[in-house]
């Protein structure tokens, strides 16, 4: 009979697999489409809109000419009228900066101009919290209250806002989350 030979500690081992492999590791970033000048950027500029109060929308937002009873004409109805209490606190659809407080047809009103050319103007205000143009706003901060509408059909106390992108009227139901 032979006797198996024993290994010692220092006798090398017999290591019968080939050398260690590692797998190939290809460059990403060839033949990707999301590294592609054709690739889709998604902007992270584009401002987030709520809604500025939380009551109802009484009058949607409208291309057709209405009799508007108030001003006693034809018009396009270039907002919407959302149901809130006379005093109710406005806040601001989205971060920006306040274009212009104005008294028009419909009362108090402040226009701000948010990211990538949008602007929400809030009208049927009472009071506007002293804000003046230039003022930088957070989406949220109260901009104003509710006060007596005038020039519009609605008569119950309402908001009015008008939404733009440029000078492209957009409807606000669209934004809104």
């Amino acid at each position: 009979t032979t006797a198996t030979p024993t290994p010692t500690p220092d006798a090398p081992v017999a290591n019968h697999s080939t050398a260690e492999t590692k797998p190939q590791v290809q460059d990403y970033t060839f033949d990707n489409p999301d590294t592609q000048a054709t690739a889709v950027i998604v902007n992270a500029e584009e401002p987030y809109f709520h809604m500025p109060v939380g009551g109802e929308i009484l009058e949607g937002f409208s291309t057709e000419l209405i009799f508007n009873e108030a001003m006693d004409d034809w018009r396009t109805h270039n907002g919407i009228d959302i149901a809130a209490d006379i005093g109710c606190s406005v806040s601001a659809c989205a971060d920006g900066v306040i274009e212009e407080v104005f008294t028009d047809a419909y009362g108090c009103g402040i226009s701000i101009k948010h990211n990538n050319g949008f602007t929400t103007k809030y009208m049927c205000l009472g009071d506007t919290q002293s804000l003046k143009a230039g003022d930088e706003i957070k989406g949220g901060e109260v901009i104003g209250t509710i006060g007596e509408q005038k020039g519009e059909n609605v008569t119950e106390p309402h908001l009015h806002l008008e939404m733009y992108d440029g000078d492209t009227i957009l409807n606000p139901q669209q934004y809104l989350k």
